[in-house]
């Protein structure tokens, strides 16, 4: 994964600020990928391309992600850290189709795509997670369509699913330290990546309006001068 340069990071703000939330994680996964064989970011598994989301959000910001949740019972904010090497180092995404048996019946399915989840929120007139069902279960016999299938073998089909790729639905344990209340909390590395690169990007385009005004530079001289020297600009400005 090759290094984003600052203005390759703002072209991508840009970019994404006219994309919906799903072609922005498709676009984030691309934007520093130089492997130029192997099926595009929409037909990885979900887990695969949150996984490049993370090593780009590693390479930009760091591996340690720290935030904030609200206690759902008292209210209280708690911190959550953690590390994302430690979360990459864990299970990977399964390449061997899934098998969920049911009655005498057995369904052979693959884990989810973001292409599965684009074709299935535009499908017209049909339940979103049917339309999933559709796409991911490849092969019941004996024949019975997928969309026939009764909730709670629906159900442990995506929870199959889920257990095969296990980074496509990151969740965490928290335990609130003032009333003991515990539950789960999903990570959302598109949007929690979206939201650091656009305030990362808009601190930039600070930046070069404060150098571009004091000395008459272009945005791409500005963006040219590494963080370091741009920071003793921004002192000598203000000083």
């Amino acid at each position: 994964m090759r290094p984003l340069t600052s203005a390759e990071l703002i072209q991508l703000w840009e970019r994404g600020h006219d994309m919906t939330p799903v072609q922005r994680a498709v676009a984030l996964a691309e934007a520093a990928s130089d492997e130029e064989t192997g099926p595009p970011v929409a037909d990885l598994a979900l887990g695969e391309r949150d996984r490049r989301l993370m090593l780009l959000r590693r390479q930009l910001f760091g591996a340690q992600i720290s935030g904030v949740v609200s206690c759902g019972k008292c209210g209280a904010v708690l911190d959550v850290a953690f590390d994302l090497d430690l979360l990459m180092a864990g299970d990977t995404t399964t390449t061997t189709p899934v098998t969920v048996r049911w009655d005498d019946k057995e369904l052979r399915c693959r884990v989810l795509t973001t292409a599965d989840l684009i074709v299935a929120a535009e499908a017209p007139g049909s339940d979103f997670g049917l339309a999933l069902l559709a796409r991911c279960v490849t092969e019941v016999g004996p024949p019975h369509p997928a969309a026939d299938l009764p909730d709670a073998v629906a159900a442990e089909v995506m929870a199959a699913l889920a257990a095969a790729d296990p980074l496509a639905d990151v969740r965490m344990a928290v335990t609130c330290g003032e009333c003991g209340h515990q539950w789960d909390t999903a990570f959302d590395i598109a949007s929690f990546l979206w939201t650091e690169i656009c305030a990362a990007t808009e601190r930039m385009l600070g930046e070069v309006h404060v150098l571009a005004s004091a000395y008459g530079w272009s945005e791409a001289e500005v963006l040219a001068v590494g963080p370091r020297r741009r920071q003793y600009y921004l002192e000598a400005v203000g000083g």
